[in-house]
């Protein structure tokens, strides 16, 4: 059964490939998000201004301290990233409007 599909090992479908999804379902009007966006701005998202990225992975916990010393930050078990040097921003959780009565 399998001596079949033999000849097709490691060839590729050739689909030609027309139209939208809309169009595939029979949808005419415009998508929902459009008609919501009616007199928005325009969004351009802007690459990543980080220089690099790095995984850093440590052998013993006297190691994990060290590094913890040399930089220092604040890192828990729960860290999972950080900026070096620490990055100077507000937390949004310290950006509340409070009214006291």
């Amino acid at each position: 059964m399998s001596e079949d599909y033999d000849n097709f090992v490691g060839k590729k479908a050739e689909v030609e490939k027309k139209g939208t999804l809309n169009e595939f379902l029979g949808i005419k009007d415009e998508e929902p998000w459009e008609k919501q966006w009616v007199g928005m701005p325009e969004f351009e998202q802007e690459d990543d201004p980080n220089y690099k990225e790095l995984l850093v992975k440590f052998k013993t916990k006297e190691d994990y301290e060290k590094f913890k010393k040399l930089i220092e930050q604040k890192l828990t078990v729960k860290t999972k990233s950080i900026f070096y040097p620490k990055d100077d921003r507000v937390p949004n959780r310290l950006l509340r409007w409070v009214v006291d009565d």
